[in-house]
């Protein structure tokens, strides 16, 4: 029979029994901190470095400042292209619970400019990415790239400053407006073509102007570093933002707005009149090179539309008689042709290995070269082809126009440059390229190569389109300053009694003056026809020349139109307008033709 403890015993057991539980509680307890401390110890030192970034990137952010863009000035420094305020919409997909009610009261709060399907479509997109990505939501969606509309740019306005609750109450919460770019184009049409568009991103890649200096007006950006709390809110900047360092830098053009509104008012005119498919006209500083001017028909508004193809710089055309006087020219300088020398001009003529005659739309008969020019003679200036032969006249083609790809680089983006109309043209017909057959060029070729004969070197001129650009404005040798006076004169014919006398008759100017018409095959009305690419180069004054004006439109069948006719009369005013506006004196009449006499009219 055992023993009861005694109660001694009993306390002792108690006691054991407690300390043990003590000691085993502060024991786990004890490990259980030891392990924390190592766990702690190893993400400070092993993973804490990479833990530190994680916080680091999460926190962290990067704002880009874009800068104002800067203007396009005429030489002058009037305004032809301005900054504009613009905005960009955006959501966050992440504050909005309800997509279907968002999207109608943002729709109906922007009077429509955000469609509900636009909205649910953004939202839809959002969660795809997400399921495939496998990650969250992403907190930014763009709705709308671009936005400069006055009255909805208000809107945007209004709708940033209102606060997180007014959002939250009105249903519109998870809307983002950022700051964007716009441009403004106070004249309007005017010089749409060399203004262009401002490329945007992906959606354009920018036209004109706009395009050939966008480094120059866009600036740098300012990347500035910030803080964000959990909710992606900024609550703090490192380093102060300078905008005005990034500022982009004013653009001043050659271009003269009032006389590129003399142009465009008279390709206006000439529209109504002969209702072309296509014009364009060109006014150019024989000494500079500076275009004053540049338009085409049809054009577009900047503000509000497209661009559509510059064809005085992407427009391939045959020059047709406009050639006549690099031929002439070409003749003199290879001894093919005497200053007096007097060829036969018939109305027909049958050249060898062509089995077309070539023929003239009046006759003109015996008489010199200056006269073959006034009176546009296609049989003489291919009597001068046949004589130079095929390689000479490849020769002067690739003269004047050596650049195959740039065309004459004016500063213009996409220019195109002329040649021949096929790879197989057959250079040995000679005799009709004199007469500007099979091969095309481009309106601004044209002027610029004319402008060599309004110059003293007898060279052509390379086109710019910068104000202050510091250029070399001559270019290839077209004719030699001895054999000048002889195509002047022929060139003052034109306007005094020839091919251009109607146009011209009581200028107040001397003019010397080139008529072209050649024809192209296209459609009109569905019709397929041949248009009349009717066109008129002109220099004046003619003693002393300041200024080159050329017009090409293409006239359809029905209006049988001519290049005296249906340009003639719009080079005069834009001439006579032009020199008015530099007050050139009208005194002085003397030109070459005065002093060598036109020769016998018919």
């Amino acid at each position: 029979m055992s023993r009861a403890p005694t109660p001694a015993q009993r306390r002792q057991a108690l006691l054991a029994v407690r300390r043990f539980r003590t000691n085993f509680l502060f024991g786990t307890l004890l490990l259980l901190f030891v392990v924390l401390l190592g766990r702690l110890a190893k993400l400070q030192l092993v993973d804490g470095a990479r833990f530190q970034a994680e916080a680091e990137a999460k926190h962290a952010s990067a704002h880009v400042f874009k800068p104002r863009r800067g203007s396009i000035l005429d030489r002058f420094g009037r305004p032809l292209a301005t900054p504009k305020p613009a905005r960009r919409i955006g959501i966050d997909p992440t504050q909005i619970s309800d997509p279907r009610t968002f999207a109608i009261v943002l729709s109906d709060y922007l009077g429509g400019a955000v469609t509900p399907v636009a909205v649910t479509d953004a939202m839809r997109a959002a969660r795809a990415w997400a399921r495939e990505k496998k990650r969250p939501l992403p907190q930014y969606r763009v709705l709308v790239p671009y936005v400069d509309e006055p009255l909805l740019v208000d809107r945007l306005d209004e709708l940033k400053g209102l606060s997180i609750r007014e959002k939250r109450r009105m249903g519109i919460y998870g809307v983002v407006v950022d700051m964007s770019e716009g441009r403004q184009y106070p004249n309007g049409e005017y010089a749409a073509h060399v203004l262009g568009e401002v490329p945007r991103e992906k959606q354009t890649a920018g036209t004109g102007a706009e395009s050939a200096f966008d480094d120059v007006l866009s600036g740098a950006e300012t990347h500035v570093a910030l803080r964000r709390d959990g909710r992606r809110r900024a609550y703090a900047e490192r380093g102060a933002i300078d905008r005005s360092a990034s500022r982009g830098e004013d653009v001043e053009l050659s271009l003269d707005v009032t006389i590129q509104h003399f142009l465009e008012t008279e390709l206006d005119a000439l529209v109504r009149t002969w209702e072309p498919t296509q014009a364009c006209g060109i006014v150019l500083d024989p000494h500079s090179g500076h275009i004053l001017a540049l338009a085409n028909r049809p054009t577009f508004d900047p503000n509000r539309q497209p661009a559509n193809q510059n064809i005085a710089i992407q427009g391939l055309y045959e020059p047709g008689s406009f050639f006549k006087p690099f031929t002439v020219a070409w003749a003199l300088q290879y001894a093919a042709v005497g200053p007096d020398e007097q060829i036969d001009m018939p109305e027909r003529t049958m050249l060898p290995r062509d089995p077309h005659p070539v023929r003239d739309t009046h006759y003109v008969g015996p008489g010199s070269v200056d006269r073959l020019l006034a009176e546009s003679s296609n049989t003489g200036a291919a009597l001068l082809g046949h004589r130079l032969g095929p390689e000479r006249m490849r020769g002067l083609f690739e003269t004047l126009y050596p650049d195959r790809h740039g065309g004459t680089r004016c500063g213009l983006p996409y220019e195109k440059s002329g040649g021949p109309r096929r790879k197989t043209w057959p250079w040995w017909l000679a005799h009709r390229a004199a007469f500007g057959q099979g091969f095309r060029i481009t309106p601004i070729q044209m002027a610029c190569s004319f402008a060599a004969f309004a110059r003293d070197d007898g060279r052509s001129v390379r086109p710019t389109i910068l104000a202050n650009e510091d250029h070399d404005a001559a270019g290839v040798q077209v004719c030699e300053p001895p054999h000048l006076p002889i195509i002047r004169a022929g060139l003052e014919g034109c306007a005094a009694y020839g091919t251009a006398q109607k146009a011209f008759a009581g200028s107040r100017y001397t003019v010397a003056a080139k008529t072209a018409t050649a024809q192209q095959w296209g459609t009109w009305h569905g019709i397929r026809c041949q248009f009349n690419n009717c066109s008129v180069a002109a220099y004046a004054p003619a003693a002393q020349p300041q200024v080159v004006v050329f017009i090409l439109a293409q006239v359809p069948p029905a209006k049988e139109g001519y290049g005296g006719s249906v340009a003639g009369s719009h080079v005069r005013t834009v001439i006579e307008r032009t020199l008015d506006y530099w007050k050139v004196s009208t005194q002085d009449r003397t030109g070459v033709l005065a002093a060598r006499g036109p020769g016998e009219p018919r």
